[in-house]
């Protein structure tokens, strides 16, 4: 009994460890012919299903370093100790500067949004409009494409496009949805390569960045609603993607 216990302890404490990367992982490459499907679930049972398969090995493997550890010469030890909190260090940095970088752009966003004013989302033309006039549009370097909207059965509906800053392409590029004059929110985001695009537009050398964006919303406040998005630049800068699409008509 106490032999299972322990290893219930261990195998959850794999769980733990690898269930986030997992979810993560799943829920992004999950395959748009299955949008449909809520993917969710899926990547919790592929979390449970890789414990099953490795959290042996992850226990067995975790043994053999601690039997290593404790045979190990004190100067080897401190070495690897300092190596390790190196590394933890040099990630725990760079975690925090993206979030920290993120935020800045979310408030850039948000500040742009507050000079825009609500009339400017009550269409996309208006948007356009406002944007033009308060100069924070991107450059004309920039381009992007709102492509589609699809209602799912169960409520959801997906906004389909993409973004690229010509001038930097590394640039992260967000996106904000509307319908009905105010903004969407996004229940999940993902970001795609979209080799169809680059190639049509001569751009080869962006193939691996993920210009594209899939978008999953609550249907509510889409219904029978003019949608569009705007997207904003590292600055803040805003420009309204070409396409419009109501939700009734899909």
């Amino acid at each position: 009994a106490d032999n299972g216990l322990l290893r219930l302890g261990d195998w959850s404490y794999a769980l733990y460890l690898c269930h986030v990367p997992v979810i993560q992982a799943v829920v992004q490459l999950w395959p748009t012919r299955l949008q449909e499907l809520n993917p969710q679930w899926f990547a919790a049972g592929a979390a449970f299903l890789l414990v099953l398969l490795f959290g042996p090995l992850d226990v067995a493997l975790y043994r053999k370093l601690r039997s290593l550890a404790d045979a190990a010469h004190p100067r080897t030890i401190r070495v690897t100790v300092s190596a390790f909190l190196a590394a933890f260090l040099a990630l725990t940095v760079y975690g925090s500067a993206s979030s920290i970088l993120d935020e800045i752009q979310n408030r850039r966003i948000r500040s742009t949004l507050n000079q825009l004013g609500p009339t400017a989302m009550t269409s996309p033309d208006a948007a356009s409009a406002r944007i033009a006039a308060t100069r924070l549009a991107l450059p004309a370097s920039f381009q992007g494409a709102f492509e589609r909207i699809d209602a799912l059965p169960d409520g959801r509906v997906i906004f389909r496009g993409w973004a690229l800053s010509a001038d930097d392409p590394s640039e992260e590029i967000k996106i904000r949805v509307f319908c009905g004059g105010r903004e969407v929110e996004v229940e999940r985001y993902q970001r795609k390569m979209r080799t169809d695009i680059t190639r049509s537009l001569g751009r080869e050398d962006v193939a691996s960045r993920r210009i594209g964006f899939t978008a999953f919303a609550s249907r509510r406040g889409c219904l029978g609603a003019q949608a569009f998005v705007i997207a904003f630049d590292e600055l803040g800068k805003a420009a309204v993607l070409p396409g419009v699409h109501d939700p009734e008509s899909r």
